[in-house]
């Protein structure tokens, strides 16, 4: 039987040991498209790159590992390319947040969206947009020269039930 080690880590060489002792934590939650080694190796990878978050990790180590945990019984990947969820600094706390592709994978797995697309409208675009009971939008990007600058960006998500749902924010926003 083995147990937590229970000394504060004081360095990030620390944290290695610390992560490793509450892999088993990990395991219990972590979803099938990742391995609890990976998702602690991604995990301690980030600190490296990041000296603020570090030093939050280090001095509030379980909510490092909470952090760690969140990500792993989402299925979602820390950092790196994928982009599906990041470790976060917040009132000296490491935070998992849900990157934007994450919500995505997310929404796709709960089988409830169909398809979900996310745009951003150019000022040069064709774009139409009416609110009310029955909200409308029409985009039609400029295909030849140049689009100008960003104005908005929109996301128009279609349910497995045939209803929709349609989200828009200013550049400004």
């Amino acid at each position: 039987m083995t147990t937590q080690s229970t000394a504060k880590p004081k360095t990030v060489a620390d944290l290695n040991g610390f992560v490793a002792s509450r892999i088993k934590q990990i395991r219990s939650v972590v979803a099938s498209n990742v391995t609890p080694e990976k998702m602690a190796r991604i995990a301690l990878n980030e600190l490296r790159t990041n000296d603020f978050l570090a030093k939050c990790a280090v001095q509030n180590p379980d909510a490092f590992i909470n952090a760690i945990v969140q990500a792993s019984h989402l299925g979602l990947e820390i950092g790196g390319a994928l982009g599906q969820a990041y470790l976060v600094p917040f009132k000296g706390e490491v935070k998992m947040m849900p990157g934007y592709r994450g919500l995505l994978s997310l929404a796709r797995r709960s089988g409830e969206i169909t398809s979900i697309n996310a745009e951003i409208v150019y000022e040069h675009d064709e774009f139409h947009l009416e609110l009310g009971l029955e909200s409308k939008v029409t985009h039609k990007p400029k295909l030849n020269g140049n689009r100008g600058e960003p104005m908005l960006a929109y996301m128009v998500a279609h349910f497995k039930d045939g209803g929709n749902h349609f989200e828009w924010m200013t550049i400004e926003d």
